[in-house]
């Protein structure tokens, strides 16, 4: 778990914690309280960079993050996820774009065009490995990079790219 809360790093030098940047929310705490002031998750990032989004502001508003290396999750990875993956993976990228290019329209460009050209790079090589060898999971993949690809530029914001491409599943 990662903790988040306005405490002295002398308090947890008992336990393995260390102050982070940033948390994920697969797995954190926080006080109901910290949340509710720092206004919940922001829905403009919907299924990522939510969690980075929330530490970033909690740490600019004078709170200490914290990661307890004591502390283990497990992760059922690729169960529910992969079937939502088409709809899911697009708005994460969308979200994450916004996010890491919220400076100025300029890095939103820039960092738009280069994983436009790598997600349509892996487009173009899923189709291929689609054609020669079908499968469910290879047209997956290949939907997964055509609406990341397709998503990129347009206008929608992640929770609109996700229950779009969750209609064509």
């Amino acid at each position: 778990d990662d903790t988040l809360g306005r405490t002295s790093d002398a308090e947890f030098a008992k336990r393995r914690l260390f102050s982070t940047s940033n948390i994920t929310g697969a797995a954190f705490m926080i006080r109901t309280a910290v949340f509710r002031e720092l206004g919940w998750f922001d829905e403009r990032y919907f299924f990522t960079p939510e969690d980075i989004a929330l530490s970033t502001l909690a740490r600019e508003k004078g709170y200490l993050v914290y990661v307890d290396a004591d502390t283990s999750l497990i992760h059922k990875w690729k169960t529910t996820a992969s079937r939502l993956a088409p709809a899911v993976r697009p708005a994460a990228v969308k979200g994450s774009l916004l996010f890491f290019g919220r400076k100025s329209r300029a890095s939103l460009f820039m960092l738009s065009i280069g994983v436009w050209l790598a997600e349509s790079a892996k487009r173009s090589k899923s189709y291929i490995l689609m054609k020669l060898r079908p499968s469910t999971e290879n047209r997956t993949k290949h939907l997964v990079f055509k609406n990341i690809s397709n998503s990129i530029f347009s206008n929608k914001s992640p929770k609109e790219l996700f229950l779009y491409f969750k209609e064509e599943l």
